[in-house]
């Protein structure tokens, strides 16, 4: 008997937000991925003359992607002290381990437990860099899967099981054809591990719902998503990472552009480090995390393009700023940043060009603002001890204030 299959066809224009079409870029570059990769079952992916894209699945090609998104290992990890569980009762670890602690000499003992990881082989197929591996791994799991509840999926492949997520998609997919031949609408509730900002019911008491079929995309943008963590600076100079994560989700306009351009965007991240993160994930606002997706992104576009006008797969970036408080995950920002070919070109002069956080900040929100370099220093002067700016500490901010007036 022949498997049932179901056919979607999505037009990147019509979906409704740019978590939906990064959604399906995303879908797609995992397809490629696992087609490189030699995975048999796959769903089929046709590209029409019109812009849209058609993707047929069967119930076992829908569970193989779901499989590999959520695909996850268990690692040991060491704890300075037993966990608990949600009762508050101590929970048994894999053994006890000695240490010396390098800072008192001391010695100390560990708790070593089992730790699930999702394992995202799409993305080490493509050759990204183990730091940025480590980097979207803890994303995942301190922000759109911080809560215990939503880490199931992975879970569920750390046991080398089927996910279940697959077979309650493939039923609401079913119906959604089902109305659809009635010309119907079938529509499912949108989670907040999927969807950034959905909640369960808003204040209005209004719940997040979705077309099956779009929903389903929701799923997969995670896998074309930046990570970028944002440096602090405090009044006395000192930098610090907070825990935060920033998102960066591509509006994509061009699906088979994107998914020719994302696996050399993702080789060519570079390893090299500042203190624990990858040196060029490493922020001093949210939104530089959008402008440095669009970098690596159009530096691939720049290499291939021989000849003719330069064309962007995406027409913009949003930009999500996360963080884990207890069991709960706080929106601490949104914006979004527009592809403009003077944009780009402004900000490739900047990049790379000063090592002050606080110049850099500056100078970045001058662009994207559109106004004169030189604003606004007078407020961060205001907002910040006189040594930070001069004198012995002042070093590279006296040293990027300098760049800054020769260059102008």
């Amino acid at each position: 008997m022949a498997e049932e299959i179901i056919a979607l066809t999505y037009d990147p224009f019509v979906l409704p937000t740019a978590q939906h079409r990064a959604g399906l870029a995303g879908f797609l570059v995992l397809v490629d991925s696992m087609r490189r990769r030699k995975i048999k079952v796959l769903p089929e992916i046709s590209f029409q003359s019109d812009g849209t894209v058609t993707v047929a699945l069967t119930r076992n090609s829908l569970a193989s992607s779901f499989n590999d998104l959520y695909d996850a290992a268990t690692e040991e990890r060491e704890s300075p002290r037993k966990r608990k569980d949600k009762k508050k009762r101590e929970i048994r670890p894999l053994r006890e381990e000695k240490r010396i602690d390098s800072k008192t000499g001391k010695e100390r003992t560990v708790f070593i437990y089992p730790q699930i990881i999702p394992k995202a082989p799409f993305l080490a197929s493509f050759g990204m860099p183990q730091v940025w591996l480590k980097l979207w791994r803890e994303a995942i799991w301190e922000t759109l899967r911080g809560v215990p509840r939503t880490r199931i999926p992975y879970e569920e492949r750390a046991e080398r099981k089927t996910v279940s997520e697959a077979d309650a998609t493939w039923s609401d997919l079913q119906k959604f054809q089902q109305r659809r031949a009635q010309n119907e609408i079938y529509a499912v509730d949108i989670a907040s591990s999927i969807f950034v900002g959905a909640q369960a019911a808003n204040a209005e008491r209004v719940a997040f719902r979705g077309r099956a079929d779009e929903v389903f995309l929701l799923h997969f943008w995670p896998v074309v998503m930046g990570v970028y963590v944002p440096q602090v600076i405090d009044r006395e100079g000192e930098s610090k990472f907070t825990g935060s994560y920033v998102l960066v989700v591509p509006d994509v306009s061009d699906l088979e552009g994107f998914v020719q351009e994302f696996p050399d965007t993702t080789a060519q991240l570079k390893p090299e480090l500042a203190g624990y993160r990858p040196r060029e994930a490493v922020i001093s606002l949210p939104q530089e995390g959008g402008l440095e997706y669009l970098h690596h992104l159009t530096r691939v576009a720049k290499a291939k393009a021989e000849r003719g006008e330069l064309a962007y797969s995406i027409i913009g970036v949003e930009v999500y700023h996360l963080e884990r408080q207890g069991n709960n995950i706080r929106m601490l920002g949104a914006d979004r940043v527009s592809v403009t070919r003077r944009l780009l070109e402004e900000y490739e002069t900047l990049r790379g060009c000063y090592r002050d956080p606080l110049f850099k900040r500056q100078r970045i929100l001058n662009l994207l603002r559109g106004e004169s370099w030189y604003r606004g220093f007078d407020q961060l002067f205001s907002r910040n001890n006189s040594q930070r700016f001069i004198g012995s500490r002042a070093d590279w901010f006296s040293a990027d204030s300098r760049k800054g007036f020769e260059a102008e």
